[in-house]
């Protein structure tokens, strides 16, 4: 990788679900960020399932006839978004600009 490609690459915070397939994709992009002295990190959540964030949001309950929300995907899913936020707050200085 060129310099002037790792110049344009951002920090990346991977956010990932326990037993998701799409995860080793994930963390060999991640490998590559730290191998170029871009910052990165990954959070991976046992017991989460695919797209256990998104079932938060209030429309998901209109988009998906399947439900698999409960308590403890909740309360995982609420933990991921603390530490996005977490992430972003120290990525972007401590702006606040979110």
């Amino acid at each position: 990788m060129s310099e002037e490609q790792r110049a344009t690459l951002a920090p990346a915070l991977f956010i990932l679900a326990d037993n998701d397939p799409i995860s080793d994709g994930s963390l060999q992009y991640e490998e590559a960020l730290l191998q170029n002295g871009v910052k990165s990190e990954v959070k991976k959540y046992a017991g989460a399932i695919h797209g256990f964030i998104e079932e938060n949001n209030p429309e998901y309950e209109k988009l998906s006839s399947k439900q698999s929300k409960s308590p403890e995907q909740e309360a995982i899913s609420r933990e991921a978004e603390n530490c996005i936020k977490g992430f972003l707050t120290e990525v972007l200085g401590g702006s606040g600009k979110t």
